[in-house]
């Protein structure tokens, strides 16, 4: 019996449900409780690295230099039993996966240039290292002697890259030589046919893993559902941005999300507010790699952004003794009155930023509407964060 065909029939508290935001989804067949055992996935169903090495395209893997990661292992794999069609093992599985995705690799450079700048840039840099991918394969594969390749093309990798990108869970990969391992993101994953039609929520408290006595990827839920709900588990503590980047999708009123401030931003308070003593404040907050994680969200300013502010307010003689009011976390009154109108500032900035940036108004393009969410969440956050500011 093929795989693909044995997961449909492993579906025991929860079945497909259509989602109005993406279309898919999994609903309680019956009441479940905290401490439920909502997916147990045999390990045999799942598609590891090891797998793709041990298939008709593991040649070409082992001879890829540099290595390919795990991911890009992944992909490739995929593009091949993709080009099977109904002869692969697997075919139910990729017969369950959508055609395209939202992720900006699907994006046209007309709408990249609509996200915000920081977004941007990141998914720059996402778009370029799938292209080197991409161009290695393609070399290695020219490379082998009778060795056709119609069956691989930018498209279909791009496809590939993406299931993998936004469908596998956190599993750690056996180390082989054959594969280059890294601390990004493309290393310890599976994909788990049928987990992956589990959507995400920002209030979701669970835990998954494999279970090494049962020998299968549990997922583990410690929310309620009633029976006929919608059943959510969380793909980590993301933001929409991370959310956007990463899987094409962003989340009204997201708890998780936050405004990153660039520390370009924050040397603009220098001019406005005539700090004085700045490289030395500049060198105490490097040093002590406070520059980063400098965001806000609905709980405020974080820990390093009040502190950098904080530091940037100091007179001399506090500066010289920073640590003892760093531990404090206040100096006094007028140093703290400083630091909210400093930020108040940075709030006021990139509020009127955001703005004037152009947003795209068709409500028939989802791309669309995805720079629009995007730009709202962000503009909630300053603003909620600018009037706790004002009190």
């Amino acid at each position: 019996m093929k795989r693909g065909r044995t997961w449909r029939n492993r579906k025991r508290n929860i079945r497909d449900k259509v989602d109005e935001y993406t279309g898919r989804g999994l609903k309680a067949t019956r009441t479940i409780n905290p401490g439920d055992v909502i997916v147990s996935l045999p390990e045999t169903l799942l598609i590891t690295p090891v797998t793709a090495l041990e298939s008709a395209v593991g040649d070409v893997i082992k001879r890829c230099r540099p290595r390919l990661t795990p991911q890009a292992a992944l992909s490739l794999f995929l593009v091949y039993e993709n080009h099977l069609g109904s002869r692969s093992d697997w075919f139910a599985y990729i017969q369950s996966v959508p055609a395209v995705f939202s992720t900006p690799l699907y994006w046209t450079p007309q709408e990249l240039g609509h996200l915000p700048p920081a977004v941007r840039e990141s998914a720059g840099h996402m778009i370029d290292r799938h292209r080197d991918v991409y161009d290695e394969i393609v070399a290695v594969l020219k490379s082998l002697p009778h060795c056709h390749t119609g069956w691989f093309s930018y498209d279909s990798f791009q496809w590939a890259w993406t299931v993998v990108n936004t469908r596998s869970v956190y599993l750690e990969t056996k180390q082989v030589p054959l594969l280059q391992f890294t601390p990004s993101g493309e290393t310890n994953l599976a994909l788990a046919p049928f987990l992956d039609l589990l959507n995400h929520s920002d209030s979701a408290q669970m835990e998954a893993g494999h279970n090494a006595k049962t020998r299968c990827y549990e997922i583990k839920t410690f929310n309620k559902f009633k029976k006929h709900d919608q059943v959510f588990i969380s793909y980590g503590y993301h933001d929409n941005q991370k959310l956007f980047l990463e899987y094409g999708f962003t989340i009204p009123g997201n708890t998780h999300n936050v405004h990153q401030f660039s520390w370009t931003e924050l040397c603009n308070l220098k001019r406005v507010f005539k700090i004085s003593h700045w490289q030395k404040k500049q060198s105490v907050i490097f040093d002590n790699r406070l520059n980063q994680d400098l965001t806000c969200s609905t709980s405020g300013l974080s820990w390093n952004l009040h502190n950098v502010l904080m530091i940037l307010a100091m007179s001399w003689d506090e500066l010289e003794s920073w640590k003892r009011w760093y531990s404090n976390g206040t100096i006094s009154d007028e140093n703290e009155r400083c630091v909210r109108q400093m930020a108040a500032w940075l709030m006021n900035e990139a509020i009127v930023d955001y703005k004037h940036m152009k947003v795209p108004c068709s409500e028939t393009n989802p791309h669309d509407r995805l720079v629009s969410s995007l730009l709202q969440g962000q503009l909630d956050i300053l603003h909620k964060t600018w009037t706790t500011l004002q009190v």
